[in-house]
């Protein structure tokens, strides 16, 4: 949490809504117009310490040259100093930049006010709180959207925390009406924030205000019941339960005993709840502890009005989604008797990813379509050895045991047909199933400006730009492919746009319908994912015991579902096993049904790629000498 107190800033940096700068004494807005002098302070303004050069130079100009970068960086600078007391706003020194001492931001004053115990400065901060963090600074740089990305959750969670702390502490000195007043402000905030409503409801009963208390408790289970279509947490409903009950003998008490002081009245409540929750097998704790286990950002629950939907279990959608394309060209791809110079090469491996789909069901059939299709372009390289198609027909098929010869076959075909959208789809597919997500994404981007009308050249891309954390580029495409008439045909990519971007939310309110024609396997599986989804919705951390459990035996289809959720929930070790146990399975099979050690390539999972145990995996699998020896390595590792 920031830790600096500013007594009297000469600046002010407004980080909760839209970025401003204004003059502290004379409410002059000194914002600068280019976003990223604006991003680099505010970059400074959070993490409150000196930073390199280098470091500023690559979060806002990644995309440049390390020269060009740094000549923006100074550019930048100079602007930021010659604003007006602009050489107050920066400290810098040869290598290094920060950000003044004399510049204070509406995030500090939250957190010093809650630190403090003053309710009535901390009320007026929180009334100040306009927006998300950052709200108009996206699309930046990927270095710095990462970074926004993350700092938002962690922001927003800090805030509300300190905040909660303060009131807690308020409710024990007999502040019972500042702390209802900071209640208040924070569920405009975060509605559907289950810590937040339980020390609203025990206030509410400590002033007195039964009526309060019903509206508080009754509004909260609308807001669930009509954005998520969920009920409060059992806890919940157990306290609401307990207060509504005791009421009016505790308004008895209050008026009868005016010599009490409010604080023993609390501790006549809290010590008569602690023994009906008791007796009722809920401990306690579980009401006073719960902050301490995190409390959820919701910062992508109030944009999931303008969001519509994305996210995807990759493998299966994709094939499928290809399968729509695939079968009217292998009719015309299938040479007839007397056309000699057709290729029968994409005919079979059309066929074959078309079919990939069923592979679980179907493989004596796939066996004999891959045999047909290696076949096919060993005749075709026979007759015309740079072929690259049929080169690319060679790569798809070899087994994950020889990722140096996919990687050399793939460069063959692309060095004999450089502007092949297919070759360039399978060779995206590649890349990101060895980790090499923003080459993928270059080669997905080219392939779907050549064949925009390819299912699955959209899948991949879509899925490229959730891998690299570009959710809205990923939004786009979802959305064009859903305004084509189609009924939802991404529906497993829209789950996994929701749950790669953090958003449980619009998950959980994207999850309230299932489409028909699920399997019961893949029905349980996304109930399993709106259930974990409204538990962090609702911070219900007494939950997550079970849910861990429940994500640990699900059998996966495609683990990145189950890795992006038991790394949330805290179980590392799950999520390792999860992807230990398909990769074992898989490891011989080939590119068409991928390999599952992808799922610890995707975002927010840099803390669980620096568990040795996944270095061990990744050479217990040879990913580690593909990298070496291709030269060529993984995102996380540049």
């Amino acid at each position: 949490m920031l830790e600096r107190s500013f007594q009297n800033p000469k600046f002010f940096v407004c980080c909760l809504g839209r970025f401003k700068l204004l003059e502290a004494g004379s409410g002059a807005d000194l914002t600068p117009t280019g976003r990223k002098t604006r991003a680099l302070i505010g970059y400074l303004c959070i993490v409150e310490k000196p930073v390199g050069r280098e470091r500023l130079a690559s979060l806002l100009w990644g995309d440049r040259g390390d020269e060009q970068a740094r000549a923006s960086l100074r550019q930048t600078i100079y602007e930021v100093r010659s604003m007006l007391g602009g050489e107050r706003l920066l400290r810098m020194d040869r290598d290094t930049v920060a950000i003044g001492e004399e510049v204070g931001t509406d995030v500090a004053a939250i957190t010093t006010a809650a630190q403090s115990g003053d309710l009535e400065q901390l009320s007026h901060a929180l009334s100040e709180w306009r927006g998300d963090f950052f709200e108009d600074l996206p699309s930046i740089d990927e270095s710095f959207d990462t970074w926004l990305q993350a700092e938002r959750h962690r922001v927003h969670e800090n805030l509300v925390r300190a905040a909660v702390e303060a009131a807690r502490a308020g409710m024990a000195g007999g502040k019972i009406e500042p702390a209802r007043k900071i209640v208040s402000l924070l569920q405009q905030r975060d509605g559907t924030n289950e810590i937040v409503l339980r020390l609203g409801l025990r206030l509410d009963h400590l002033a007195g205000d039964s009526a309060a208390l019903r509206r508080r408790y009754e509004r909260f289970r609308e807001l669930l019941k009509t954005e998520l279509d969920a009920a409060p947490a059992a806890e919940t409903q157990r306290l609401f339960q307990d207060l509504a009950a005791k009421s009016s003998e505790q308004a008895h008490i209050i008026a009868v005993d005016s010599r009490s002081s409010v604080a023993d009245v609390e501790g006549a409540y809290v010590q008569q709840a602690d023994e009906n929750m008791a007796a009722r097998s809920a401990p306690p704790s579980a009401v006073q502890t719960a902050p301490e286990a995190g409390i959820e950002a919701p910062a992508a629950r109030r944009s999931a009005r303008w969001i519509r939907v994305a996210g995807a279990v990759f493998v299966v959608a994709s094939l499928c989604a290809f399968a729509w394309i695939t079968w009217s060209p292998l009719h015309k791809a299938v040479p007839s008797s007397g056309s000699a110079k057709v290729s029968p090469t994409l005919a079979a491996e059309r066929l074959l990813l078309s079919v990939g789909s069923y592979s679980e069901h179907k493989n004596d059939r796939i066996a004999a379509i891959e045999s047909a299709a290696r076949a096919a372009a060993q005749r075709t390289l026979a007759l015309d050895p740079d072929n690259g198609e049929a080169l690319g027909v060679l790569a798809v098929l070899t087994p994950f045991t020889q990722l140096e010869r996919i990687d050399l076959l793939f460069r063959r075909a692309l060095r004999s047909e450089p502007d092949n959208p297919q070759l360039l789809n399978w060779h995206g597919k590649f890349l990101m199933l060895v980790g090499r997500n923003h080459e993928a994404l270059a080669d997905l981007t080219r392939a779907y400006e050549r064949d925009r009308g390819s299912s699955s050249i959209a899948s991949n891309l879509t899925l490229a730009f959730l891998m690299t954390g570009r959710f809205e580029d990923a939004r786009e495409i979802i959305d064009l492919r859903r305004d084509d008439g189609s009924p939802d045909p991404l529906f497993s990519l829209h789950v996994k746009y929701f749950l790669y971007s953090g958003d449980w939310f619009g998950l959980s309110n994207y999850l309230r319908a299932l489409p028909g024609g699920l399997s019961p396997q893949r029905t349980a599986l996304f109930r399993l994912c709106r259930e974990t989804a409204l538990a962090f919705v609702a911070h219900d951390t007494n939950r997550f015991g079970r849910l861990r459990a429940s994500w640990r035996t699900e059998s996966p289809v495609d683990p990145d579902d189950t890795v992006q959720f038991l790394s949330a929930l805290g179980d590392d070790g799950g999520a390792l096993s999860a992807v230990q146990s398909v990769a074992g399975s898989w490891r011989n099979d080939n590119l068409v049904k991928g390999a599952a050690w992808e799922a610890l390539f995707g975002p927010n999972l840099a803390g669980l790629r620096r568990d040795p145990r996944v270095a061990a995996l990744f050479s217990q699998w040879g990913l580690f000498d593909y990298w070496r020896t291709a030269n060529r390595w993984p995102d996380y590792m540049r």
